[in-house]
């Protein structure tokens, strides 16, 4: 136990003079504790007098921890090297769990000012070209010491923080279980809450400031202040582990400031200061073991990406989770699906985030399509439409947040387009209903962000309308899903009628025979990169359509439209004369190959009333229901056959 002769009262501050490093260098312990259980190295900065503060009364404690504070607070930050100040700081530290609240806020906010205005100096000190003359080398060095004493220091503080309110949150949700008895209720809550203090440790309020100083810290030039040598792998992963504790914490997470300062440090350490391994395996280590996880790590390699223009964070991750073989993901869903789960929607968050980077490695995700782990299966099917739905957008590709170390990366993308919807198109029939119902899922995001190519749109609506009769429930749902956004967004018209669709075909195939005679091949489907010339094409037509009225049969229809959808590409089919499109004969050719896709998809929907209707009958509510929401809408659009398919659902509604 310290003396009283131990516990210096306040006094006059004390005039800084030069230390020199080869006398005061400070090597940073796994643990703190380590200081004392490990041989020093002769000169090297250590605890030399024992001062055991779990021991001191409440009085005693608080007292040593005001000497240090005014120490720190008065004096140069650099006092921190002298012996009898480390000695005090090194003991309240290592005891932080017995210092009462008080204690522990002097203490965080000494620690934390002198940190702040450390980092302060050496930017400034690196500034003024000092790391670069050679009389300065121990003054640099003196301030790289205190550096890395201070950031040791406030880890520490952290870490034993963070495991307490970790403790904490458990004893409250143990409590508060259905379980719990009354006694070991109150037995909580007075461990909790205790006598009522005048001054609380809130960990919540002091976590923002530590996370903030410490980030600060990477700003410094760190190659500079540690030159000849590269910035210690002990000093950074101090950082790395303070940054993976605030992932690792949901609750720290709710806190912006925590929270970015958390990805500062991380995205530092692995762009700026040479730890990408370091940073990837730790971000990995807790994809695999925190359901909470995926997103903020996806959002972090994100954040880093746009603050240092690299998305090398991103695309390792990506490499690393790829890594895993087919038969590991398996062996994981049948113990332990949760960590296949977090890895799955992980590259999911992050192909929405950064869909260039995610193309750019998403060949070396695709094997997984072959494994049996059907978690990862839906996860990478949802990837492909991102990417899909990213290659439509104009933007997407583009954001400043999306850099890479490559330039333009769209071109892989692009190329790779028509394999992704292969790729869609081949998993409707995976073994797994959740696969194959994230399949149809996907289809329906992309039709309502009008990344379905035209010349895929009769695929996947056969692809749908064969889906009806799966043995899934959860797939047929999908299915009648998939029409119903397929209805709402298609890109030929409000109203389906094939007759009008056949007329408006039949003279538009005269007027291209009369022009120019064609062999039918020529216009049976439309290429994907015709649709710009199919919205071109037809972009006249609608609007003089438009002017001529109405569609006959349009009128009295029983409610409109209530989703979105798609301006038409095809203009409602006309019995009167058709008017003359701009572009000549490749005009008239891409109209035919439109109306013929149109009157393929009215076809269509007329076929899937009969199996809406058996599904009618089906033994499973859901069927009913959701065949019954997809008939009227099928009715609203004048589908042929929705007259019948409502007036037999009728028979459901009046049966009780």
């Amino acid at each position: 136990r310290t003396t009283r002769a131990t516990q210096k009262t306040p006094h006059a501050p004390r005039p800084t003079t030069d230390r020199r490093p080869g006398a005061m260098e400070f090597d940073i312990p796994l643990k703190l504790g380590d200081l004392e259980t490990q041989r020093q190295r002769d000169g090297a900065l250590g605890p030399k007098e024992h001062v055991d503060v779990a021991s001191m009364n409440d009085g005693d404690a608080n007292e040593l921890v005001e000497i240090l504070a005014y120490d720190l607070c008065e004096n140069d930050a650099l006092c921190i090297l002298e012996q009898d100040v480390f000695d005090r700081a090194y003991a309240c530290a290592r005891d932080f769990t017995y210092l009462k609240p008080i204690g522990r806020i002097r203490l965080t906010d000494a620690l934390c000012s002198n940190l702040s205005v450390l980092s302060a100096s050496v930017a400034s000190l690196l500034a003024s070209g000092a790391g670069d003359a050679g009389d300065a080398t121990d003054v640099v060095a003196s301030h790289r010491e205190a550096l890395k004493t201070y950031a040791c220091l406030v880890h520490h503080v952290a870490d034993v923080a963070e495991v307490e309110a970790r403790e904490t949150m458990g004893v409250a949700a143990s409590t508060a279980a259905p379980g719990a008895g009354k006694a070991d209720k109150k037995a909580g809550k007075k461990k909790m809450h205790g006598a009522p203090a005048l001054v609380e440790w809130k960990w919540e309020e002091q976590r923002e400031r530590v996370m903030h100083v410490m980030a600060g810290v990477l700003d410094a030039d760190l190659w500079n202040l540690f030159r000849p040598r590269q910035p210690s792998e002990q000093f950074l992963g101090l950082f790395i582990k303070l940054g993976s504790a605030t992932l690792e914490s949901q609750q720290a997470l709710r806190s912006k400031i925590t929270k970015q300062a958390a990805y500062a440090m991380l995205g530092a350490c692995a762009l700026k200061w040479g730890q990408l391994e370091g940073v990837t395996t730790a971000l990995v280590h807790l994809l695999n073991k925190h359901e909470h996880a995926p997103g903020p790590i996806a959002e972090c390699a994100a954040v880093a990406a746009g603050r240092f223009e690299n998305a090398r964070l991103a695309s390792s991750l990506l490499r690393e989770v790829a890594s895993v073989s087919p038969e590991e993901y398996k062996r994981q869903q049948l113990s332990d699906a949760k960590g296949v789960s977090c890895v799955g929607v992980f590259i999911t968050e992050l192909a929405q985030r950064m869909p260039k980077t995610t193309a750019t490695n998403v060949s070396l995700l695709l094997p997984h399509l072959d494994g049996e782990a059907y978690s990862l299966r839906s996860a990478l099917v949802t990837v492909l439409g991102v990417l899909v739905c990213a290659e439509s957008s104009s933007g997407s590709l583009n954001h400043d947040r999306d850099r890479s170390t490559s330039g333009d990366t769209s071109a892989p993308l692009l190329r790779a387009k028509q394999g992704f919807l292969d790729l869609l198109v081949e998993r409707v029939h995976d073994v797994s209903a959740f696969t194959r119902a994230r399949v149809l899922q996907t289809w329906a995001q992309m039709a309502e962000k009008k990344a379905v190519p035209l010349s895929h749109w009769l695929v996947v609506a056969d692809l749908a309308i064969g889906r009806l009769g799966d043995k899934s429930a959860l797939v047929r749902k999908a299915a009648i899903a998939l029409i119903a956004v397929m209805l709402g967004f298609n890109p030929f018209a409000p109203q389906l009628p094939t007759a009008a669709f056949a007329s408006s075909l039949k003279e538009y195939e005269q007027k291209l025979a009369l022009m120019a005679p064609v062999m039918p091949a020529q216009v049976d489907t439309i290429d994907e990169g015709d649709e710009a010339a199919v919205d071109d094409a037809l972009c006249g037509v609608e609007d003089a359509t438009a002017a001529e009225g109405d569609t006959p049969g349009s009128a009295g229809e029983p409610e409109k439209e209530t989703k979105p959808r798609e301006e038409s590409a095809v203009p409602e089919p006309q019995t009167q004369t058709q008017p003359e499109l701009d572009g000549g004969v490749e005009a008239v050719r891409t109209m035919v190959a439109a109306l013929k896709t149109a009157l393929g998809f009215a076809i269509q929907m007329q076929g899937a009333v009969g199996v809406l209707c058996g599904l009618l009958a089906s033994a499973t509510p859901s069927d009913a229901i959701e065949a019954t929401g997809l008939l009227v809408r099928l009715r609203q659009f004048g589908v042929d056959g929705a007259d019948e398919g409502v007036r037999r659902m009728l028979g459901l509604v009046f049966s009780r």
